[in-house]
């Protein structure tokens, strides 16, 4: 297993939290090396632990049998999880699926699958029997006869699903393709019961979401007849990004959260180091040339908007360039005409916009950027990079719009 710990952030009023005049080092004392202490145990704790449980993650042979008798057509779930090999550490974890005569059992991306013996007698009319999914679209409109029930169904219309925030209320129901019960008949939504992330969810209705995350949609019904049927549905809601300047790339180091580009256009100097920063092709080897630029990016803008003289109102000649970052970031938080208009500009949802301006994440990422020695890092971290050009993407678009706007 690789190193799992690698960025660690750290809020803290205890004063014996400090670092060395480089801020690379902790300052040794009884709490930081408790606090190394505990996160080099984590690393261990990791190691030993992942080689107990990664046996079979490899080629996902977690079942003992791939073919299951006709007698497993109506059990349940816990029947089914049975044939899960006992030594598999994540043997509760996996979820199980059944579709017809195929068992589906997934963990992590991976699948094995388990088909249930069947014979034409037993199929109902024009359904083939060397389809184990052929349940899951019936075509012959006839019921089936007493004491001859087909296996009951939800198909969706898919398993997995990337949505892009923020999102409206999303109607979980809408992703049935279609639900029959052992007797072939449509089954009403109510009946079908609904878990988000192995909650139930009563009205089928997801609220909007505004943040990246992933959930797990459960649809699962009772049958009278044949018992419980089963499907999951993974939804990943994601925050699309869009080039600042140019054509869209998703690996550009500088972007913004918005479906469309965005062209800046106060300072040629702006501009340039922004295409020069996204040009690179392995930024994560240029950290701390990339810092320095980052950086200057702050101290260009904030120098335009004082040379331009149109909002005097604004303390921009105090120290530090954190603090200058922070008055301006503050005075287009207080005004909900000028976030209005950075939205509708910027295609950064207004919702969006208002999560973004948090004065202090500014002063936070500028401070492990600054120029001065006392305050430097020598070893900034790609995520500390990573961090600095989120706040930059965003800010040079505050300056641009609003020298444009005045």
């Amino acid at each position: 297993m690789n190193q799992i710990v690698g960025y660690i952030h750290i809020t803290s009023s205890n004063q014996k939290l400090d670092f060395n005049s480089d801020r690379t080092q902790f300052v040794e004392n009884a709490l930081t090396n408790n606090v190394s202490d505990f996160i080099n145990n984590i690393n261990i704790t990791i190691q030993t632990e992942a080689s107990k449980r990664k046996k079979y993650l490899i080629d996902f042979n977690i079942l003992t049998q791939n073919e299951l008798s006709s007698s497993y057509i109506n059990a349940s779930e816990g029947e089914y999880r049975k044939i899960i090999k006992r030594d598999f550490a994540f043997k509760d974890n996996v979820s199980i699926t059944k579709n017809g005569y195929l068992i589906e059992y997934s963990f992590l991306g991976k699948s094995a699958k388990a088909t249930i013996e069947h014979n034409i007698k037993n199929t109902p009319p024009n359904q083939e029997d060397n389809n184990p999914d052929s349940s899951n679209n019936p075509q012959s409109g006839h019921s089936p006869t007493e004491n001859n029930y087909i296996p009951a169904f939800i198909k969706l219309k898919s398993k997995n699903m990337r949505i892009k925030i923020p999102t409206k209320q999303i109607n979980l129901y809408n992703y049935i393709e279609s639900a029959k019960n052992s007797k072939n008949q449509t089954i009403n939504n109510k009946k079908i019961l609904i878990k988000v992330n192995n909650k139930e969810n009563k009205t089928g209705i997801l609220e909007c979401i505004t943040r990246p995350s992933l959930i797990k949609v459960e649809y699962l019904y009772q049958d009278d007849n044949t018992g419980r049927t089963y499907s999951e549905l993974s939804i990943e809601f994601y925050q699309p990004n869009s080039s600042i300047i140019g054509s869209s790339n998703e690996d550009n180091l500088i972007s913004i959260p918005a479906m469309k580009s965005y062209t800046i256009n106060y300072n040629n100097h702006v501009d340039n180091l922004i295409k020069q920063i996204n040009s690179l092709k392995k930024p994560e080897e240029y950290n701390e040339i990339i810092s320095c630029s980052l950086r200057a990016i702050f101290e260009i803008s904030i120098d335009t908007l004082i040379k331009s003289e149109k909002y005097k109102d604004l303390p921009l000649n105090i120290s530090g360039l954190e603090n200058r970052v922070a008055a301006v970031v503050e005075y287009i938080s207080k005004s909900n005409d000028l976030k209005t208009k950075i939205s509708n500009n910027s295609g950064i949802d207004f919702q969006s916009l208002g999560n973004l301006l948090n004065k202090k994440d500014y002063i936070s990422a500028i401070q492990k950027a600054h120029l001065a020695a006392h305050k430097s890092t020598t070893y900034i971290s790609e995520n500390d990079i990573k961090e600095l050009a989120k706040k930059a993407s965003i800010f040079v678009i505050f300056i641009n719009e609003l020298l444009k706007l005045q």
